[in-house]
């Protein structure tokens, strides 16, 4: 049931007021890295509580990610938390990818693979093979949990790095994941990029449930939304405030609820 209802205009002549009032615009408040730290945990812990978000992705290879799996059952959102994939920091859980240069250097993550085209679009034989024993072992702990959200995301969106997602997607589908994070909205853009974009998001449309739209919280992403919206948010601490990337994160919730007509999903 939603949870948040948006503020409509005074005014019919504004604009925005003749949007169709039947046609709701949907925001699903996603907090990435769950289980990061005991201090992100505790965050986005407390956005649960505030109401604030919709669901969260889990990150089981960092180290407080047991414990974020416990404050999620006792708490009651268990079922709103999803995987994100990591194959861009901290601790691989597989060996064999710590021998792959540009994936891991000193035996942690160094995203190098991710910084370069070359990278995202093509892997060696050693590399796909390293990849997809970490994305198994990962996928595999996740489902070791049990229910938790069928929804796979990553860090540092690396899953939509056509090299990774070639690897990712029979896995997700094997494994049962209904759902899986679009690429971002697109904000001046080259074409090319435009393109690949648009490509990639039509074969995830095809494969899993995905939202119409996908960004951070942006001035255009909030003032153009429409459909289902998912919006991604880092709570964290900043000089004793929850924020979120250094902003207030109560304000940030407020951008979205000045959008009328709108509500944030509540699973």
């Amino acid at each position: 049931m939603p949870c948040v209802n948006g503020q409509e205009t005074d005014s019919p002549q504004n604009s925005e007021a003749h949007r169709d009032m039947n046609n709701k615009i949907e925001f699903v408040v996603h907090a990435d890295d769950f289980g990061y730290s005991k201090s992100v945990n505790q965050c986005i812990d407390k956005c649960f509580a505030e109401k604030w978000l919709s669901e969260t992705s889990l990150m089981v290879n960092m180290p407080a990610c047991d414990e974020a799996v416990e404050i999620a059952r006792h708490h009651g959102y268990a079922h709103r938390v999803g995987l994100h994939l990591n194959l861009t920091e901290g601790e691989p859980l597989t060996e064999d990818i710590k021998e792959c240069p540009r994936f891991c250097s000193g035996g942690r993550f160094n995203k190098v693979f991710h910084m370069s085209t070359n990278g995202r679009f093509f892997l060696t034989r050693k590399e796909k093979c390293a990849v997809r024993q970490e994305i198994l072992v990962q996928i595999k702990k996740f489902r070791a949990y049990g229910g938790l959200m069928m929804k796979v995301d990553s860090h540092h969106h690396a899953h939509t790095d056509l090299s990774i997602y070639k690897i990712l997607k029979p896995i997700a589908l094997e494994f049962g994941f209904t759902s899986m994070r679009i690429s971002a909205d697109m904000h001046n853009v080259r074409i090319d990029k435009e393109l690949y974009k648009r490509l990639y998001n039509y074969d995830v449309r095809k494969h899993f449930k995905a939202t119409d739209h996908f960004d951070g919280i942006v001035p255009g992403l909030i003032a153009n939304a429409s459909g289902t919206t998912e919006v991604m948010v880092h709570p964290l601490l900043w000089d004793g405030r929850l924020c979120d990337s250094r902003k207030d994160f109560a304000e940030n919730i407020k951008q979205i609820m000045t959008v009328p007509n709108s509500v944030i999903r509540e699973k």
